[in-house]
């Protein structure tokens, strides 16, 4: 999604499965799937039946929406979910009211392991781990039909904008300030991207999609944001072939391009996806265990302190529950589920350690520091490796830029441009950010090489711009379900009301 100085989004929608609906669904099964004890709502727990393809995935809620076969009497709806024993539910099953499921915990202690045999050393078992990653996620090229959803709240905190020299005509003070004061305090925003996708065995390329559906929020106050960014590029529009603009601060200097792509839909009602799929590529990207700072309880054992909290199942596959705590220079906290058989990883839900933070940076006037970092990530059995089936991540941050800022108009010539016109602005900005996305992959199809080169990627799509959810929104895919700040969303005026 396009960045301008200051960040916009917030999640509004939630999604359980992607499969188009069944030709041969009568009903739709309503459900929230909680824990018995404590009777907390369960995300991300697997629902489907035994005798068809339909599957559906929880949301944050515990809410699902599942299509009921049409021949509803000779089939169990089973819903699993790591931790807790397998619900079954013979059908047929009323659509008429929303089915609520205890899951009760299911856990084998080290005491009642003793039974298989002796519990391995956790140092033994993440070496194989690291062993057998490339056997575990030989990366291939495939397609995939996938669910991406990015969502922003942006809070500004401070902000002041003071103009200190200038001589670009029509630009002064009172400019500046009326345009900057219709900056709003608090934005929010999201969008949610259905695809199929062709995802590459290449880290380095990117993945191609073709969308089959976009939405996102229209809003008034990002009209004005987007007003805003016409106007800068209009400034840089009236730039000659030998001209061009730099912002600089300090020694720091760039030049400045026009954008006229990125997400603002067309008088057609399209959008151009580049930012949807660079980020998704990204996330795809993070999925990849490999040795950075965010899988270093994987790869730095000195960092963390671990404990083997039993034996559960997964898919039909035994997994012990390890879980880490930080110490030293260690940053998280969590759990992560390892296959006892083939060692791979296959879930992990982590985040910062108490009183750990990640990048921290405070210096000539640019402020950046992230307090908040949630990822839960699984993988699924698929021909003999193991794919992405899901991540969700959740990070919140405090960025800030105190400085003078200047922008110069430069035409060029030999050994040394010349400026023809230069703004110099003082700038105190604050914001606080919290961020939220969530990746659904599903039905893997391997393809050649060629194949994936051969695929062409489709980025300018029809877009759905919404103001408040309404049913029929996602009426022909009956597995997405919304979340409740998504049901409650309303608008008067400029104003968001929760």
């Amino acid at each position: 999604m396009k960045a301008y100085f200051f960040p916009f989004i917030i999640v509004l929608l939630a999604i359980h499965s992607l499969y188009a609906q069944n030709s041969a669904t009568s009903s739709i099964l309503h459900g929230q799937i909680i824990d018995a004890n404590t009777k907390m709502p369960l995300a991300f727990a697997n629902v489907g039946f035994y005798h068809h393809q339909t599957g559906s995935i929880s949301n944050e809620e515990g809410l699902f929406s599942i299509p009921l076969p049409a021949n509803n009497s000779k089939d169990s709806l089973v819903v699993q979910f790591i931790g807790y024993q397998t619900y079954k539910q013979a059908l047929p099953i009323s659509a008429d009211s929303v089915l609520r499921i205890a899951l009760h915990s299911k856990t084998i202690t080290l005491q009642e392991a003793k039974i298989y045999a002796n519990m391995p050393d956790i140092e033994s078992v993440l070496n194989d781990v690291r062993a057998n990653l490339e056997k575990n996620y030989k990366p291939i090229d495939a397609k995939s039909q996938v669910f991406f959803r990015q969502s922003q709240t942006a809070d500004i905190q401070e902000f002041s904008i003071g103009l200190k020299k200038n001589d670009i005509p029509g630009i002064d003070q009172s400019l500046i300030s009326k345009t900057f004061d219709k900056i709003p305090r608090h934005s929010t925003s999201f969008s949610d991207l259905l695809c199929n996708a062709c995802i590459p065995k290449q880290e380095d390329d990117t993945v191609k999609i073709v969308p089959i559906r976009y939405v996102q929020l229209k809003d008034i106050e990002i009209d004005e944001l987007e007003k805003m960014g016409n106007m800068f590029n209009q400034l840089l529009k009236n730039t000659k072939e030998d001209e061009y603009w730099k912002v600089r601060t300090g020694i720091l200097s760039t030049k400045m391009e026009i954008d006229t792509t990125g997400n603002r839909v067309s008088d057609s009602g399209s959008v151009n996806l580049k930012y949807q799929r660079m980020a998704l590529t990204n996330q795809l990207r993070f999925a990849h265990i490999e040795d950075s700072k965010h899988w270093e309880f994987i790869f730095s054992p000195k960092r963390y302190n671990y404990d083997i909290a039993g034996i559960d199942y997964l898919n039909g596959e035994e997994a012990y529950i390890i879980s880490f705590t930080p110490k030293g220079k260690g940053l998280f906290e969590g759990k992560m589920y390892i296959s006892a058989f083939t060692f791979a990883l296959l879930r992990a839900d982590y985040t910062y350690g108490k009183g750990k933070k990640g990048r921290d940076i405070d210096l000539l006037g640019v402020q950046y520091s992230e307090d908040k970092m949630e990822v839960s990530i699984m993988f699924v059995p698929h021909k003999g490796h193991y794919r992405l089936q899901y991540l969700s991540k959740k990070r919140a941050y405090t960025s800030g830029v105190h400085r003078d800022i200047s922008f110069l108009k430069k035409r060029k010539r030999f050994l040394f441009d010349k400026t023809i016109y230069k703004t110099k602005t003082d700038l105190d900005f604050k914001t606080k950010v919290e961020e939220s996305s969530l990746l659904l992959a599903f039905d893997y199809t391997s393809v050649s090489p060629q194949q994936y080169k051969d695929f062409k990627n489709q980025l300018h799509t029809p877009v759905i711009e919404i103001e408040q959810y309404h049913d029929s929104l996602w009426a022909d895919y009956p597995n997405i379900a919304p979340e409740k700040h998504l049901r409650e969303y309303k608008k008067q005026g400029n104003a968001v009301i929760r």
